[in-house]
């Protein structure tokens, strides 16, 4: 079993990743065995030899941050064992993450050139490299460049939960092999992929985006969207502490006293005195004494909230702190956008509303209980302050729901967001690739739903002893399908890339001067 760490491994700096994976490289453990299974790479990344001149390479792109001299070091030699007719060398490469796909998101492929395409251009000038595999991303989605032949794969399908699909750009265009002036080509790859790489097959007429290239098919992933609006229900216990939240604004809310505000049916018989938000909110007041005889003061224009809210953070600072919060808590978490001023503005008006569905309802309950429950002092603070916590959880939810929706359905700034509120657990995704002497074949294989944690179980002895291999078994037959294909691949028919005229093609991207020092005197791993 041969591993790559992705952004969860590196966020403890693969510390848990070379316990479980790495532990041979001691020399004296026997290493993991994950089922039946053993773990027996001593690196974050390796490069396994299989038949007729095939490699499979598997890059570790660490993130953010550049690669390692090791690592070049250890391709720069492995790339030593490959047949010196380039045509006769084959490499899948695989990576953690479909760069491909985040530099059209972020519109900076920046990251892409410094990592991925540095092993990519080492391979390249010695072999063809016929497909790049990569997983990250909670779907399975296969790009093409009807010029030069090559697919790009994303296979994540064991995520946790399951990405869009949706959002996918149908065209994109991917640095690739450094020219000699220092400036990657561009090619450009498809989502409209045939599945071979052959003349006929590849000419490809049909101008649509085929469905099967991307699964869940983009139709069925733009439906699933609807079950955002479900956010309540599958995210409960997030809710409940949007509901605390509520709460805790509430209290500091409708207990300040404030400046009331004039114009709007609160009259004050003799000078400018602060009182109690909730004897405001509950009635009038007359010299300084609340009418009960009129109640009807719900609800209250926006602006009176709004002033209230504004009023009641000047006096109380605990309000102020509690409702900033929940403006950075939104910005943080829940605005994505490539423009910053976009982000700011989003995160405003949705903070608005948050504040603003707190102010109504706070009077709401407030209203309710004085009219309807009969309720004072603690027993009424008990009454408001739970149903605010419950109801205020349950409409924020709602709220953010809607919010991630919309965002969704109409961009891809919260397709990850929105997906993951779903919880869907269906749409499992894996490859199978088989080799022959001149052609790779890629199975992608899906499964539409998967057992819940009691759908499984251990083997039993007769299953093990008649070849099973898996820790645990499923307890009902899955329903596997191929989601395309097969695709069908052949070396011979990959297009190598040139220079324009004039140009001449350089080995290798230049490595920064203290990389290329430390090269000098050290030797392959």
């Amino acid at each position: 079993l041969m591993v790559l760490p992705g952004n969860h491994d590196w966020y403890d700096g693969l510390s848990a990743f070379d316990r479980l994976f790495c532990s041979r490289r001691d020399g004296i453990s026997e290493g993991v065995h994950i089922g039946r299974y053993a773990c027996e790479q001593h690196r974050s990344y390796w490069a396994i030899r299989l038949p007729h001149d095939w490699w499979i390479w598997g890059l570790d792109i660490q993130l953010t941050a550049s690669l390692d001299v090791g690592q070049m070091q250890y391709f720069a030699e492995i790339a030593k064992q490959l047949p010196e007719d380039k045509s006769k060398g084959r490499i899948i490469l695989c990576i953690a993450d479909p760069s491909w796909i985040e530099g059209a998101e972020t519109g900076s492929f920046a990251s892409y050139a410094e990592n991925l395409q540095r092993v990519l251009n080492l391979a390249i000038d010695k072999a063809r490299v016929v497909t790049v595999i990569a997983g990250d991303s909670h779907h399975y989605a296969r790009y093409f460049s009807k010029e030069h032949r090559v697919n790009l794969i994303t296979s994540g399908g064991g995520g946790a939960y399951l990405a869009p699909t949706h959002h996918l750009p149908r065209l994109l265009q991917v640095p690739w092999k450094m020219a000699s002036n220092g400036q990657p080509r561009l090619v450009e790859f498809t989502l409209n992929a045939p599945v071979a790489t052959d003349n006929e097959t590849a000419a490809n007429p049909r101008h649509d985006a085929r469905p099967e290239t991307a699964y869940p098919p983009k139709n069925v992933s733009r439906g699933l969207t609807k079950r955002i609006l479900a956010f309540p229900v599958t995210n409960w216990s997030f809710c409940v502490a949007l509901g605390f939240i509520y709460a805790l604004m509430y209290w500091f809310f409708t207990s300040v006293e404030v400046t009331p505000l004039e114009p709007h049916k609160v009259l004050l018989g003799a000078g400018r005195r602060r009182v109690e938000l909730d004897s405001i909110l509950l009635g009038v007041i007359r010299d300084g004494v609340q009418d009960r005889r009129i109640l009807d003061t719900f609800p209250m224009h926006p602006l009176q909230y709004f002033y209230y809210l504004l009023e009641g953070s000047r006096w109380q600072p605990f309000l102020a702190f509690t409702v900033l919060s929940v403006l950075g808590l939104i910005y943080q978490f829940f605005v994505r956008s490539k423009s910053e001023w976009k982000r700011r503005i989003v995160a405003l008006l949705f903070w608005i509303v948050h504040v603003m569905l707190m102010a109504y309802l706070a009077h709401f309950l407030l209203w309710y209980a004085d009219r309807h429950v009969g309720v004072v002092g603690w027993w009424r603070v008990a009454f408001t302050v739970t149903s605010m916590w419950l109801g205020g959880g349950l409409l924020a939810g709602l709220l953010c729901g809607v919010y991630l929706w919309i965002a969704t359905w109409y961009s891809q700034a919260h397709a990850d967001n929105g997906f993951s509120a779903i919880r869907n657990r269906g749409y499992k995704n894996f490859l199978r690739l088989h080799v022959t002497k001149d052609v790779l074949t890629i199975y992608p294989i899906g499964l539409d739903s998967v057992p819940r944690h009691f759908g499984w179980r251990r083997p039993t002895k007769a299953e093990i002893a008649a070849g099973e291999r898996g820790g645990y078994v499923p307890r009902k037959r899955l329903q596997p399908h191929l989601i395309e294909g097969p695709v069908v691949i052949r070396p011979a028919d990959i297009v190598d890339m040139v220079d324009p005229p004039g140009n001449s093609v350089t080995t290798a991207p230049p490595l920064d001067p203290v990389a290329e020092t430390a090269l000098k005197p050290q030797t392959a791993v």
